[in-house]
């Protein structure tokens, strides 16, 4: 298991959501986290459940994919170590969109949501790396396209 510096050290330099923050208050985040170690193919995440975390994967590798009408699944993303999952059910409210399972033994930062609001959501310029960065990995992986609204029907 990786030491607290060595995990500090790595969400500033992997984890474009953690670059703007001082060490000591990624420190603090640690400290409020968990490293939890998963088995491969052990599941992280289930597909429908509330988000609780939010999860950043330290080492090891993470599949995210959703059931498909066939009874397979179909993949959505690969995540190595920097790679983050829950953000977007834990900034909208809504159940993980996806199952999560170790593509082989890993090691994952769960940050609580109590956590998240604290100190993510709070640090100034997150919210944009945030949006960003999300937008970019999850457009792409949507079920259902959406669509613009036209001009005359938007609010405000």
């Amino acid at each position: 298991m990786k030491s607290k510096s060595e995990i500090v050290r790595d969400l500033k330099a992997k984890v474009p959501l953690f670059a703007g923050f001082s060490e000591e208050r990624l420190g603090e985040l640690v400290d409020a986290s968990a490293v939890v170690s998963f088995e491969a193919n052990e599941v992280i995440a289930y597909y429908g459940a509330e988000a609780t975390h939010l999860n950043v994967v330290l080492e090891g590798v993470a599949t995210a994919s959703v059931p498909d009408p066939d009874g397979g699944s179909r993949i959505l993303a690969r995540f190595g170590a920097g790679g983050t999952f829950g953000e977007m059910a834990l900034m909208t409210g809504d159940a993980m969109v996806a199952d999560v399972v170790a593509g082989a033994p890993c090691e994952v930062l769960r940050i609580p949501v109590p956590v998240f609001q604290s100190i993510v959501v709070a640090h100034p310029g997150a919210a944009t790396c945030w949006c960003a960065s999300t937008l970019a990995t999850s457009w792409p992986c949507t079920s259902t396209p959406t669509r613009a609204m036209p001009p005359a029907s938007r609010p405000g």
